[in-house]
């Protein structure tokens, strides 16, 4: 896949497809929108759908370009090349993990996936879904200059599990299905096995959302950006 465009942004998570629209519309024209998961897609499948057709109408009237990750809050399957809002305009890309594309002549990667904190309060196959978590597969995670992933690798902005996932394990140690501290486990887990992917993919810059704060830092020469709730940001690609 390559692309090109006058402008390059990243978008955080908007948890809605409206929302999402938005924080679209203040992209300039010609500009190229990659939103790092958690876009709110597979809820409602009807709402779903129309509210793609809003935003896509957008996309043509005024030449951008929507590319979305998957996040932890979002359904997987909307994210396969043959599901049908991958159908509805070239304009609006809903990746599959591991996707690499050329934009403005700098090589990107795009992973998602994530391990809700929440998942003991959430409804199977209606507001949580298997399979969430990041899928580790190093085969697949290829060199590229730019990083962009749902979650992050351990040694990154946030440092330390956030205080709710404290309680969020406490809630899954009350269930008969959960091991205790399972949830703390998969999450150091998972940071772990971004840790690897990151240092198999060897970015230059690597910018991911899930955390809902805004961060900047340098890391092992990696410029690392965590984008905030709704965040939209012009990137130097």
């Amino acid at each position: 896949m390559i692309l090109q465009a006058e402008y390059v942004l990243g978008l955080g998570d908007t948890h809605s497809i409206r929302k999402a629209h938005k924080r679209v519309r203040k992209a300039p024209e010609d500009s190229i929108i990659i939103q790092v998961g958690d876009f709110g897609v597979g809820f409602d499948p009807k709402r779903d759908y129309r509210d793609l057709g809003y935003l896509v109408g957008h996309l043509k009237r005024h030449d951008k370009a929507l590319i979305v990750l998957r996040g932890n809050h979002d359904n997987p399957d909307c994210f396969h090349p043959d599901h049908r809002y991958n159908k509805i305009d070239q304009r609006l890309m809903l990746v599959p993990d591991y996707t690499q594309a050329i934009i403005n002549g700098m090589s990107c990667m795009f992973i998602g996936g994530a391990i809700s904190i929440d998942r003991s309060d959430r409804v199977p196959y209606k507001d949580w879904w298997a399979g969430e978590e990041l899928q580790e597969d190093l085969s697949r995670a290829k060199p590229s200059e730019v990083l962009f992933t749902h979650t992050a690798p351990l040694g990154v902005f946030p440092y330390v599990l956030k205080e709710n996932v404290e309680f969020w394990a406490g809630e899954e140690n009350k269930r008969k299905y959960a091991p205790p501290g399972s949830l703390k486990r998969e999450l150091t887990s998972e940071r772990k096995a971004m840790q690897r992917i990151v240092e198999a993919v060897q970015p230059k810059r690597h910018y991911y959302g899930n955390f809902h704060q805004h961060n900047m830092e340098e890391v092992n020469g990696v410029f690392c950006r965590c984008l905030g709730i709704g965040e939209l940001v012009q990137l130097p690609i």
